[in-house]
């Protein structure tokens, strides 16, 4: 039907969920969204990710096989956070399912943050399965001002997203910075 737009869906077990919240795409903005640390400390995103590349992990659950996966699978791929990139992972789960997987033997590293009490990432980003509580499986890089540069939504919360795709777009902003700096250098 022309003019009708669907709606995104995603295979949750043997059921089909639709996204109500709208999804980016590249060169939208992304926004700025709140959330939970481990210690139930307000987390805010523009705030901790100031002036740095920014790789957000969006998992359904640490407490899944798949969640688990992906979440290793991420700090295995994408380096940890330093002064040009600022790395996260974000579920739903509760803060204290995180300190959980925080002090356990299983956790890889990484910043990990809770985005249960208002799904404020899920709706902001387009990952919300509001229904279930709980976010879909998918990956955003944003480049210094925020700017979506690459964005990947699974259909399956198991499936994980192309990390090095995604790490390979923060690499190409790094690269096209450094030959900035180095063509400013050599006209001044």
């Amino acid at each position: 039907m022309k003019g009708k737009i669907s709606k995104p869906k995603m295979k949750f077990g043997k059921t089909e969920k639709i996204f109500h919240s709208q999804r980016l795409d590249i060169g939208d903005t992304g926004p700025d969204f709140s959330g939970l640390t481990e210690k139930m400390a307000p987390f805010e995103f523009y705030m901790e990710g100031k002036d740095k590349l920014k790789i957000i992990n969006s998992i359904a659950s640490i407490d899944t096989a798949g969640g688990l996966r992906q979440f290793v699978d991420f700090n295995e791929i994408i380096p940890r956070a330093n002064d040009d990139l600022f790395t996260l992972t974000i579920s739903a789960d509760l803060p204290f399912a995180i300190k959980r997987f925080n002090s356990g033997e299983t956790a890889a590293g990484g910043r990990l943050v809770s985005d249960y009490r208002n799904l404020d990432f899920g709706k902001g980003y387009g990952f919300a399965i509001e229904a279930e509580r709980l976010l879909s499986s998918g990956i955003v890089v944003l480049d210094r001002e925020n700017k979506v540069v690459f964005i990947q939504y699974m259909k399956n919360p198991d499936m994980s997203p192309d990390f090095e795709r995604a790490l390979a777009a923060a690499e190409r902003i790094l690269y096209d910075e450094t030959l900035f700096e180095v063509d400013k250098l050599l006209y001044e």
